[in-house]
């Protein structure tokens, strides 16, 4: 598994003409790649949570395209070489394997497997160590990190024991496939959203039946990097479900069966999520259907418990009950005998903004930091413009 962390944008197209050589691309920023395989010699460290000798690695580009050591490079033998100066491999293991990164007020943090939150030592430079046979990285309490614990020694796991706190996938039924540590979480996938502090996180679990996609989010202003925790919302599976086999090409024809460690094909399970942001604002996901065996991709459609139209996670901005239809922020003209006027729902604690357009394309703000004065506010429009056709435009600032 790879992972392309800040991606170099497109750069200065390449141009030829009859009297120009071919310009080189310039690209302002490094494309850092980080993988995991076998460190060599393996590093010391606790091998229940260090899936075996298998480490994180990272290597660098400046055109996110070739990755190799420079040939030639000093004390490398073999390899394919070519690559470009100053970058490559580096020669540092960041910590535990599948590293999932993402970056949070100048610093950088990645999940690993079974959880653990990590800290890069350098945000520009994350691989920088003076100690090559030892984690680069600082890794998070093990007890405490937000997604997983270590449930051999907090969980009475025999038959009919209870764990202090429910995880993803747990069911009271236990298998024998290869699971020493049951419900861990295998592979993670995060996104930052709009608001720049919470933080997106999907998942699959090791020892589910079948193993498919969990979400849950973090908010990243809350507490330090070591205290981060997930938002529970129910007793159940703590995290929402967000994908299970569904086709026979994601497993769905496939018994179902506890999913293990290492790989497996032919299987009823889903694995490895990744999301990624399209330069319109639409999330996809990626994944792994039939155990390792083919990938898929999904249009990711906000959650809208009552149906009103309005996603959850904007119901919660705009100060509406996310479980009633009738809740809902919207403009109500009825409301208002004043042609010259807008009235609409408002929530206690927000403020508001009226934009005005002739063309639906430029926004101008017509009055900014309106107080809320529920249960509606209403407001004047007679000073915009006296167009033909003028558009307004109600948003939510806090």
């Amino acid at each position: 598994r790879t992972e392309g962390f800040r991606p170099a944008p497109n750069g200065a197209v390449n141009r030829r003409s009859v009297a120009e050589p071919i310009e080189p691309r310039v690209y302002p920023w490094v494309s850092i790649l980080y993988f995991h395989g076998p460190a060599e010699p393996p590093p010391a460290g606790d091998n229940y949570f260090d899936t075996g000798t298998q480490k994180t690695l990272a290597a660098t580009s400046s055109s996110g395209l070739n990755f190799n050591l420079p040939t030639g490079t000093p004390n490398v033998s073999g390899g394919v070489g070519g690559g470009e100066s100053g970058h490559g491999l580096k020669n540092a293991v960041l910590g535990n394997a599948y590293f999932r990164t993402f970056e949070y007020d100048g610093n950088v943090y990645a999940f690993s497997n079974y959880g653990p939150i990590w800290k890069a030592p350098n945000a520009a430079t994350p691989w920088e160590t003076t100690n090559t046979t030892a984690d680069a990285w600082t890794e998070g309490p093990v007890d405490t990190n937000p997604v997983y614990v270590d449930l051999a020694a907090r969980y009475d796991l025999s038959p009919g024991g209870q764990p202090p706190r429910h995880y993803a996938g747990y069911t009271g039924d236990y298998g024998t496939k290869d699971m020493p540590r049951k419900g861990g979480p295998r592979h993670f996938a995060t996104l930052l959203q709009d608001d720049g502090k919470t933080l997106e996180v999907w998942y699959t679990c090791r020892g589910d039946k079948p193993e498919r996609i969990f979400r849950t989010t973090m908010d990243l202003s809350q507490g330090t990097w070591e205290t981060w925790d997930t938002a529970v919302s129910d007793t159940d599976t703590v995290h929402q479900e967000m994908l299970r086999p569904e086709l026979d090409w994601e497993g769905a024809d496939q018994p179902l069966d506890f999913s293990k460690n290492g790989s497996e094909t032919d299987e009823n399970q889903l694995r490895d999520p990744y999301l990624f942001c399209d330069a319109d604002g639409q999330i996809y996901l990626f994944y792994s259907g039939e155990g390792e065996e083919a990938i898929g991709i999904a249009r990711v459609h906000p959650r809208d418990t009552d149906g009103d139209g309005m996603s959850d996670d904007d119901e919660s901005v705009a100060g509406t009950d996310s479980a009633d239809s009738n809740s809902v922020f919207r403009v109500e003209a009825s409301f208002s005998t004043d042609p010259d006027s807008v009235c609409w729902f408002s929530a206690s604690g927000r403020t508001y903004q009226l934009d005005y357009s002739t063309n639906l394309i430029s926004w101008i703000p017509l009055h900014q930091d309106i107080a809320a004065s529920p249960p509606t506010n209403q407001h004047s429009i007679a000073s915009a413009p006296g167009e033909n056709s003028t558009f307004f435009r109600l948003q939510v600032c806090q």
